[in-house]
């Protein structure tokens, strides 16, 4: 066993040592293929998921649930991806049955997730390089879903009780920024050929 093998190992051993002593019914599942991936997973709660297949390299994730039903995966329900090198995401969630939906494919996209009350769904898939995307949902209700097809697209998405929100970049360097509270917006942003 190498010692990157050991590290992973004794890492994930402990995590589900933590998660086992502090919560019922949690699942946490971290899988890598690559160098020097990292990631780290805390869960206090009960009925808390969150599953993450990194591939290549430099990528890091860091989650973190507090609460009860909430959920961390990818956009097809499988564990949360990133494929490509030096992805990072960051993701962070307290509350009821708050979920999140993630994928990264590309270089050096970065992420970070937010959702703090009850019912709150993001979905986030970055498909490129250089993207990023920071939502932050508080409140009951929320809803965003971001895709970024392109490059150097950047996001910002705060959202206050029972919002809703669609938003798609595609092509490079689109750059909104949205504030609501408790109403719905579809947003489409492309760049010029």
């Amino acid at each position: 066993m190498n010692a990157k093998t050991l590290i992973i190992y004794s890492a994930f051993m402990s995590l589900m040592a933590s998660a086992t002593t502090q919560a019922d019914n949690n699942l946490a599942h971290i899988e890598q293929v690559g160098e020097d991936n990292n990631a780290w997973m805390m869960q206090k709660g009960s009925g808390l998921k969150a599953e993450l297949y990194q591939e290549s390299d430099g990528n890091s994730a860091r989650f973190q649930q507090l609460g009860s039903n909430n959920m961390i995966v990818g956009l097809d329900e499988g564990p949360a991806l990133q494929s490509g090198d030096a992805n990072w995401m960051f993701i962070d969630q307290e509350g009821v049955r708050n979920h999140a939906f993630v994928s990264q494919q590309g270089l050096e996209n970065a992420m970070s997730l937010t959702q703090y009350g009850v019912n709150n769904i993001t979905t986030v898939g970055q498909f490129g390089s250089y993207n990023t995307a920071d939502v932050q949902q508080y409140g009951n209700d929320n809803a965003a879903n971001l895709q970024q097809a392109g490059n150097a697209n950047q996001a910002t998405i705060i959202q206050m009780g029972g919002s809703s929100l669609q938003l798609s970049q595609e092509g490079n360097s689109n750059m909104p920024e949205v504030v609501q509270y408790a109403s719905d917006v579809t947003i489409q942003q492309w760049s010029a050929p």
